[in-house]
């Protein structure tokens, strides 16, 4: 339990993190995204263009995904490190003439069977063929920032203020809305077929992922509740002023 070594060269936050194939992948608001040898812990390279923040990564197929606050989507070879394009950059428009991408910043990203999924600031998620890197659809039934998407069981749930959109990977069409919090949602995760979000109404609701039926509502926080993880059949939930919440599920 003692510290290996300090990885150093960011000049700004380090906003996202993602591992893949022994390399370290970490994306900053110095608007770069450094990728580090996790045998070695030394640098590899520094990937610039992105002119903001990047907020996150994901990973497929031997290809990097960086969503940043410059609103743009871009899209790196793993195995050189070398650009291969950008989704969503200002001069690029469809066939008939319209702009693409997202009009704000890009705060996450995930992908299912082929598509990724990009949540932004412009209050809609995007769906992108990740073969021809082509837009296939835009999702607009949210009326917040987009801040998180996560993919189970063959639908999308997405987080946006108090509620959570479910939408069917297939067809990318809208299932439900869960909308029992009453105040920001700050957090959820999937664990054992179960949806767990966690709020700043100071509870965590439970839903069955198989009907997207709310379970039950974990009550004792007495602050914001900001991250959830499990560990050993326990749920751990953080709230705002650090303290930690240990649940027996």
């Amino acid at each position: 339990d003692s510290l290996i070594t300090t990885l150093t060269g960011h000049t700004g936050e380090v906003r996202c993190l993602i591992m893949d194939d022994g390399k370290l992948y970490s994306g900053s608001s110095d608007s770069t995204i450094k990728v580090w040898d996790c045998s070695t812990d030394t640098l590899i390279k520094t990937l610039t263009g992105h002119t903001s923040a990047v907020y996150c990564l994901t990973i497929s197929d031997g290809k990097l995904y960086s969503g940043s606050q410059d609103n743009s989507i871009m899209v790196w070879n793993c195995s050189n490190h070398e650009l291969i394009t950008t989704l969503g950059v200002p001069e690029e428009h469809d066939e008939e003439g319209e702009y693409e991408g997202h009009t704000e910043d890009v705060n996450c990203l995930t992908i299912n069977d082929g598509k990724l999924y990009s949540g932004s600031g412009d209050e809609t998620i995007k769906v992108w063929d990740c073969s021809t890197n082509k837009l296939i659809t835009t999702l607009t039934e949210h009326t917040g920032t987009v801040y998180r998407l996560l993919i189970h069981g063959g639908k999308l749930y997405s987080r946006a203020d108090n509620v959570i959109k479910v939408y069917d990977c297939s067809d990318d069409t809208l299932i439900t809305t869960l909308e029992d919090h009453t105040h920001y949602i700050g957090c959820l995760e999937i664990h054992d077929g179960k949806l767990y979000t966690g709020s700043w109404d100071r509870t965590i609701n439970v839903y069955d992922c198989s009907d997207d039926s709310l379970i039950t509502t974990l009550r004792g926080h007495t602050r914001w509740v900001v991250d959830l993880t499990f560990q050993n059949g326990k749920l751990y939930s953080k709230q705002e002023d650090g303290a930690i919440y240990i649940w027996q599920l």
